[in-house]
């Protein structure tokens, strides 16, 4: 079944070998993602810039369980380490799922939750968040798989609202609905979770699930020229989805790409939301988000952390509404171009002296009149 790739590069030197070619892009795939080495990511990314998690503070989403419905969660990684709860583990049907043979679920959650750290670039948006992992797929390269499950999925969806999910994360897909999985999602909405999901490659299934379903925040994949991947038929929102900072299956970390990599981006705005304003509904929460993305041409808005907390912040920053602008909020400039700046101060004052020398001379021959 054609399916998108989950686009990950290695940062800086994998092995000493040189990155593969865009033809056979490298994949958190299975088992030997598990096994890689990394190096430290200590430059930001454009999606870094555009998400600027540092201007949430002190926002940081505490309070707030996020389940994330993947491939479990390894709890050695340095940047995760004890924000991980013990979670299920839905394919051996029993209690812990801190082991994850692939690496997707890893780097989910460190999107979310990955805690700051000295000369390192990652930072989760909402590091306070406590992860409640859920282990549906044993080894899932991509995002419509067949290796998941509508069943295990279901049930993990189902377990995660009925242990304390207030967000629940879906980075995971089946290209067909399921009773089962749309029992669990009602189920969960019913339960006061927040349902995110991947929509997945627009070229593999009219529509996704659980990303097709009611009440689901849908989300696709958008990169720095603006592009969006994913199903649009079924999108609510976009995210960066190119280029995004995630953790390594064990230590260091990975570059990513794809709807997988965006869901989480709007996964932690949401706990971001729901820790503000403990008393937001599902619907209140998603309609937040909604009217605080940034408008794109010819498709959803693009998810803007800081425009959704901006009014609950202490000191926020005067954000101009833009409607296709895709620097960070700190970047944003005024609508004329950078090089006109300085000239038009000079033209100014010129344009001023002149008129003054006009002035006086005007009056000098009056009074000799």
């Amino acid at each position: 079944m054609p399916s998108p790739p989950v686009a990950v590069a290695l940062i800086g030197v994998l092995t000493g070998l040189p990155a593969p070619p865009a033809a056979a892009p490298a994949t958190l795939g299975c088992p030997t993602a598990a096994n890689a080495t990394s190096t430290v990511a200590r430059e930001p990314t454009w999606s870094h810039h555009w998400l600027a998690p540092g201007r949430l503070a002190p926002h940081t989403g505490a309070g707030i369980t996020v389940a994330v419905v993947d491939t479990g969660v390894n709890t050695s990684h340095p940047q995760l380490a004890g924000r991980i709860a013990k979670g299920y583990d839905v394919i051996r049907d029993r209690a812990g799922a801190t082991v994850d043979h692939t690496g997707h679920g890893t780097a989910v959650a460190s999107i979310i939750a990955a805690k700051p750290m000295p000369n390192t670039a990652l930072m989760g948006l909402a590091p306070g968040v406590r992860i409640l992992p859920v282990r549906v797929s044993d080894c899932a390269r991509t995002v419509l798989d067949r290796d998941v499950d509508p069943v295990r999925l279901a049930d993990g969806i189902r377990w995660a609202a009925d242990n304390g999910a207030r967000v629940i994360n879906v980075s995971l897909a089946v290209p067909e609905s399921h009773g089962r999985l749309r029992a669990a999602v009602e189920h969960a909405l019913r339960r006061d979770a927040v349902v995110v999901a991947a929509t997945g490659d627009a070229r593999s299934s009219a529509t996704s699930y659980p990303a097709g379903y009611p009440g689901v925040i849908a989300v696709g994949a958008l990169d720095e020229e603006g592009n969006v991947a994913g199903i649009r038929a079924q999108m609510d929102l976009v995210a960066p989805g190119d280029e995004v900072l995630a953790a390594a299956p064990r230590s260091g970390h990975i570059v990513w790409a794809g709807t997988d990599a965006a869901a989480p981006v709007v996964s932690a705005t949401a706990a971001l939301v729901r820790a503000a304003t403990p008393s937001a509904t599902v619907d209140q929460v998603r309609t937040r988000l909604a009217n605080t993305a940034t408008p794109l041409p010819n498709a959803p808005g693009a998810v803007d952390p800081y425009r959704a907390m901006r009014d609950l912040l202490a000191s926020p920053a005067p954000v101009p509404p833009v409607v296709m602008d895709l620097r960070p909020p700190d970047r944003i400039e005024s609508p004329w171009p950078r090089r006109a700046g300085p000239w038009a101060g000079l033209l100014a004052v010129a344009a001023l002296f002149v008129l003054t020398v006009l002035w006086l001379r005007s009056r000098a021959v009056r009074e000799d009149r």
